[in-house]
């Protein structure tokens, strides 16, 4: 009976062993495993934009880093607008191949891809008494003018589209912050 009761002990500290080196083994794997993860400080700094560079009364089409390509082609990204005053917009646009997607009615459903779109430019600066529009001169941009039509503040001035969607973020300095996407 004592050589069963020898036995199980042995089995059990065997088993004991194993675990703690199992523990330690996991232990020391964590700071190696853990620095191969992007960090939070990382990931905010690759969603920032410079707008420090930014002259009032310009705008600028930036890719979001990050975002997935909708549709097969189209990339989301933001179309960020310094007023004259200073103030900053941004708005998540579909861009395919450098032109932005025209919405049917709703921002996120292109069915035109328009190669100038932004605001009217005039000797450079943004007139923010014209609406952002496509600036195309086509068939599809004739029929559809008066429906492609935004305030400066990204209102739609027409009751057939939506208005433009903002991009959450904030300005931080000299930066656009993008917040998470989720």
């Amino acid at each position: 009976m004592q050589a069963l009761s020898t036995a199980n002990k042995k089995k059990t500290l065997t088993a004991f062993i194993r675990i703690m080196l199992l523990i330690g083994l996991a232990l020391l794997a964590y700071p190696f495993v853990a620095s191969l993860m992007q960090s939070d400080n990382a990931d905010r700094e690759s969603t920032r934009f410079d707008i420090a560079s930014m002259a009032p009364g310009s705008y600028r089409i930036l890719p979001l880093p990050g975002r997935k390509i909708l549709y097969g082609e189209y990339r989301q990204s933001t179309l960020l607008l310094k007023t004259a005053n200073g103030k900053l917009h941004a708005w998540t646009v579909l861009v395919h191949q450098g032109a932005v997607g025209m919405p049917d009615k709703y921002w996120w459903q292109p069915a035109y891809d328009c190669q100038h779109f932004g605001p009217t430019l005039v000797n450079g600066r943004i007139d923010e008494n014209k609406p952002l529009e496509c600036h195309d001169a086509s068939a599809a941009v004739a029929n559809r003018k008066l429906d492609w039509q935004w305030t400066i503040d990204g209102k739609a001035l027409s009751s057939t589209m939506t208005d433009m969607i903002p991009t959450r973020g904030d300005v931080e300095g000299d930066y656009f912050v993008l917040q998470d996407s989720n």
